[in-house]
């Protein structure tokens, strides 16, 4: 007696996008990323992993997904467990995170994320996904000081004034700001006109 067996083997391409609320954000800013999951068949697909690399200088304050998904961490990697998609289905998930006050002006945020599962996938190339957001960080605005006269301790000195000022305000958009001037408050200033520069920079 013969027997024979045939094993049919399952296939599902899967492929990963993704899409940001914006592309561009400054310090404090919040951003939402959408990532889709879609199962272009023929076969269902099981025990599907989202491995997501968040931007570096963000921090993420909320996950979820649909179709069951549930998010976890690895490592520095957020992921998402799926435990299985049908031909022709989606699952969405999104992540927000919130962007931290030291980025740099011009900065590119990356976002990478990648989409495996147990079951043949025919074609790898839409397996992961990219996205670029620029940062942001606009100087601070100063404001300005106002003319100051000064007259010397004794009449007829010509060596000059010890001027004692405020200091302008800053305002920006993330805490920490330095002002400095050219004269600083309090120092001999010399007989006649002087211009005071002032200065206001992120620390």
């Amino acid at each position: 007696i013969s027997l024979l067996y045939s094993v049919a083997s399952q296939f599902a391409d899967l492929a990963i996008t993704q899409a940001a609320s914006r592309m561009t954000v400054v310090g404090g800013d919040e951003l939402l990323l959408t990532l889709t999951v879609t199962n272009q068949g023929p076969d269902p697909a099981t025990n599907l992993l989202v491995t997501n690399l968040l931007p570096a200088k963000t921090l993420m304050t909320f996950c979820q997904a649909s179709g069951g998904g549930v998010c976890g961490l690895d490592g520095d990697a957020r992921v998402v467990s799926i435990p299985t998609l049908a031909a022709a289905g989606q699952v969405e998930i999104q992540f927000r995170v919130r962007v931290l006050e030291n980025v740099c002006q011009g900065e590119t945020l990356r976002n990478t994320a990648t989409i495996t599962s147990q079951t043949g996938d025919p074609r790898l190339g839409d397996n992961q996904t990219t996205l670029q957001v620029l940062a942001q960080n606009p100087p601070p605005v100063i404001s300005s000081l106002p003319n100051l006269q000064a007259i010397g301790s004794r009449p007829g000195d010509r060596t000059g004034a010890r001027v004692e000022f405020l200091l302008p305000e800053a305002t920006d958009n993330a805490p920490g700001v330095r002002v400095t001037c050219s004269h600083p408050s309090g120092t001999l200033f010399p007989v006649g006109r002087t211009e005071v520069t002032c200065q206001a920079v992120d620390i």
